[in-house]
């Protein structure tokens, strides 16, 4: 076979690089060249080297296998001399010069056979729906809306009045534990009439209360000098329980109850 015009085109070719190549070192060797002219030259023979190097040829072809062909004569007398060198591995019988398949061969090709199975995918089909609409539908659609509205709204106003209420309570929380913490003028009275040393002058009033019953005292500050301890009773204006006497009939009976014995009940 004659070598093909593509792998010598490209044989040539590479020659011509190679040579260029040579050429141009020798030339930078030689010439006397600017710094930036040089690295530009050396570059571009860097790159060519390069593509020398990393580009190979074309890969030898492969030689092709000859396939002889073998001609195959029936000899009754070659047959005889080599009865047991082919045997078939499919049974065959042979009638009358009609080769026919035993049942072997074939249940070998069903066995080969591969079951497929389909995979049903599961379809859900669309349904019509159909919605009536009536008056007696719409209505009710109304009120349940309405219902919904002022729950709503009894929600917030709830809601609200609770807010408002706990406000309220943590006021007077507040306000009660803000008195309790804040120091009135009688209590500061008692810790000076109760320090020792006290120029204050205390005038009771009255000065001998009456036995027998509770007092509350107050201390009400005259001037600098003198303070007044005012004990008031505290059971004045309250009054005994007394029991009434009973109305004497003169021996006759009393009064029937309304209601009873026929009479009328008053107007």
């Amino acid at each position: 076979m004659w070598p093909r015009k593509g792998g010598t085109m490209a044989s040539f070719f590479r020659l011509v690089l190679w040579a260029s190549l040579l050429i141009g070192v020798l030339g930078l060797l030689s010439v006397d060249l600017t710094l930036n002219a040089e690295m530009t030259y050396a570059g571009i023979l860097l790159i060519l080297l390069a593509y020398l190097m990393f580009s190979g040829g074309e890969p030898a072809p492969q030689p092709r296998k000859s396939m002889s062909k073998a001609r195959i004569e029936d000899d009754g007398g070659d047959d005889d001399e080599h009865p047991d060198s082919i045997e078939s591995e499919v049974p065959i019988k042979r009638t009358r010069g009609v080769d026919v398949v035993t049942e072997q061969e074939e249940s070998s090709d069903e066995e080969a056979l591969v079951e497929v199975q389909a995979i049903v995918e599961d379809v859900v089909e669309a349904q019509e729906y159909v919605v009536e609409i009536d008056a007696q539908s719409m209505l009710e659609t109304e009120i349940d809306t309405v219902v919904e509205t002022r729950r709503t709204t009894q929600d917030e106003i709830r809601s609200e009045v609770e807010k408002r209420r706990r406000r309220q309570l943590a006021k007077i929380r507040g306000d009660t534990l803000r008195s309790r913490h804040i120091r009135t003028g009688n209590e500061e009275l008692r810790e000076l009439i109760k320090q020792s040393g006290s120029v204050l002058q205390i005038i009771d009033e009255p000065e001998s209360p009456k036995p027998g019953h509770p007092y509350g005292r107050i201390l009400i500050q005259i001037d600098e000098k003198r303070v007044i301890k005012l004990r008031i009773p505290l059971d004045e204006g309250l009054r005994a329980a007394e029991e009434e006497p009973a109305l004497d009939f003169g021996g006759l009976p009393p009064p029937p109850l309304p209601g009873e014995g026929g009479l009328p009940l008053p107007p």
